[in-house]
């Protein structure tokens, strides 16, 4: 329970962290008709946060992002929409381009945030025009330049199981006067992103549990048998290395990590429980039944809390309930891997007339 309360506070800490570190730029729904352009100021070590829908699900026949005014970074075709994280290697103005072209229109909702630099979190994004004398340079040709990168990639891949429940309920007949229902509260781990969720070095994240539900002698026999099969199939090979097998959850395990399940029928013999798991944020079941023995793998609801409700509807007798519950958590490790990137960079020349006075976009509105 320590522990999870630690996770639980960490994860929130996490959250909190990274909400404070994206800072929002704009977030409004254009009408675009023809061409759209929006600009912005951006310093490098900037990560720029980039989403686009169209509110009707129709398409855009471009969207473009360059550093102004003519080095394209991201470029798309036939978008309805997108999601993009763009890291600005040079400080500069950026223009992001919305182009439609035919019948109509398009509506479409535009995000745009920032996660800054070190010691950049007060950096004017704001963009101003101001003449400038220019002459227009043609391009004459193009070189061919290799340029020193960076991308993440998975370093590492950790899998664990981590206990959430496993202990014996005795619930008291029908006819009880202190009832015959018990309520256990429990928690699935929260996701953790070091240092943030936009671009971690290292993921922790549950992808499945499990649990096992069963009474008296009858089920603990149940169970058993369950783990014996496990031990024995050719699937846990992999798992019996990491030392699931014998950690007395083998059957559960191999359920909730491979899918695959040892555990037999539920017997004829024994006293059956009412059980029902239900998500204490949505109010709804996510699990219930009505047996001797129950078990099952949950893919979706992943996270949060949740209530083992257990009743026992025998007039006459208490029962004794043995509850399992496990959470498989996947941790991925990442690395910064550097890699060569040719880019085409334009050839100039300048031609030899009277500079003409234009309008530049330069950074601090």
């Amino acid at each position: 329970m320590k522990r999870l309360l630690i996770g639980t506070l960490f994860s929130c800490f996490t959250t909190l962290c990274v909400a404070q570190q994206t800072i929002e730029i704009t977030d409004q729904t254009l009408k675009i008709s023809g061409e759209e352009y929006l600009y912005f100021g951006f310093t490098a070590g900037d990560e720029v946060v980039f989403s686009l829908e169209e509110v009707n699900g129709k398409e855009l026949r471009e969207v473009e992002i360059l550093r102004y005014p003519d080095q394209v970074v991201y470029s798309n075709l036939q978008v309805s929409k997108t999601q993009k994280r763009i890291q600005i290697m040079e400080e500069g103005v950026y223009q992001f381009r919305l182009k439609h072209s035919g019948l109509g229109s398009r509506m479409c909702h535009l995000s745009i945030g920032r996660i800054p630099a070190a010691g950049k979190t007060n950096f004017n994004t704001a963009v101003k025009w101001v003449e400038q004398s220019s002459t227009e340079a043609s391009i004459i040709g193009y070189e061919t330049k290799q340029v020193a990168c960076s991308r993440r990639v998975v370093a590492d891949i950790d899998t664990t199981i981590e206990t959430i429940l496993n202990r014996t309920e005795r619930i008291h007949s029908s006819t009880n006067l202190n009832g015959n229902t018990n309520s256990i509260r429990f928690s699935i781990p929260e996701a953790v992103y070091e240092p943030n969720i936009h671009l971690p070095y290292k993921a922790t994240e549950t992808v499945s549990w499990a649990y096992a539900i069963s009474t008296g002698t009858t089920g603990d026999a149940w169970y058993k048998s369950a783990n014996t099969k496990a031990a024995a199939s050719n699937v846990t090979k992999a798992m019996i290395s990491t030392g699931f097998i014998s950690s007395g959850y083998g059957a559960l395990a191999l359920l909730a990590i491979e899918g695959v399940s040892m555990f037999s029928s539920p017997p004829v013999a024994g006293d059956n429980i009412l059980f029902t798991i239900t998500n204490d944020a949505s109010k709804r079941p996510v699990a219930e039944g009505n047996s001797v023995t129950a078990f099952g793998k949950m893919t979706q609801h992943l996270s949060g809390n949740y209530t083992l409700q257990l009743t026992n509807d025998n007039m006459i007798e208490a029962i004794n309930v043995d509850v399992k519950i496990i959470a498989v958590l996947v941790t991925t490790t990442y690395r910064d891997e550097e890699y060569l990137e040719t880019q085409f960079i334009p050839i100039k020349e300048q031609p030899t007339v009277k500079p003409e006075k234009v309008l530049v976009p330069v950074i601090g509105g």
